[in-house]
């Protein structure tokens, strides 16, 4: 089954949750994106931290700024308006060469896959919302996708969520050991996001 075919498309699953929503503002989103005042797009959120020597990982923290290539999600809230639904979450990670290891040498490195780093695919990762729990406890072996036909380290979410702007995101990884010197991660998180028609 492919990835596409797993879930309802994005549309539908953004306009059935937003009609649904409590909050009213989100509400009016799924009447202007119906009413075609607003279109649904793609959006792309990400993340990349040093997890270096570390076995706790947090992706998404209150002192988060954007940079381009680093993070494009500052004080880990979407921006006000910004309503977004992730479909789907991918963690790469990578190990650098580069004698100095800085932001600069993390957006140079070409991600792979968790398991190409000792101790990573064994680890738990879990996704909050404003305190809530999208995705409890799970095997980091999720986003191990070496021969199957999905993007490089994606984990479609079958039961994906609206989240609401300018409420606190957290993405954490924790391993039973720590990982090695120079060891980036990157977070994605894929989904649909409205914006102005």
């Amino acid at each position: 089954m492919g990835l596409l075919t797993q879930i309802k498309t994005s549309r539908e699953h953004f306009i059935e949750q937003a009609k649904a929503s409590q909050n009213p503002d989100i509400r009016k989103i799924a009447e202007a994106v119906a009413a075609g005042r607003s279109r649904l797009a793609d959006f792309a959120a990400y993340s990349i931290v040093d997890g270096s020597s570390k076995t706790m990982i947090r992706f998404f923290e209150s002192q988060d700024k954007e940079e381009i290539g680093i993070k494009n999600i500052a004080t880990a809230r979407l921006e006000k308006g910004e309503v977004f639904m992730a479909t789907s979450i991918a963690i790469l990670a990578k190990t650098s060469v580069e004698a100095t290891y800085d932001a600069e040498a993390m957006s140079k490195l070409k991600f792979g896959m968790v398991d190409d780093i000792p101790g990573l695919a064994n680890g738990e990762w879990e996704f909050e919302v404003n305190n809530s729990i999208i995705v409890p406890k799970s095997s980091m072996q999720m986003f191990v996708t070496t021969g199957f036909n999905v993007p490089l380290g994606i984990c479609p979410l079958t039961n994906p969520k609206i989240l609401e702007d300018n409420v606190p995101l957290s993405l954490t990884i924790e391993t039973k050991i720590a990982l090695p010197a120079k060891t980036a991660l990157k977070a994605i998180l894929y989904g649909t996001v409205a914006v102005p028609a």
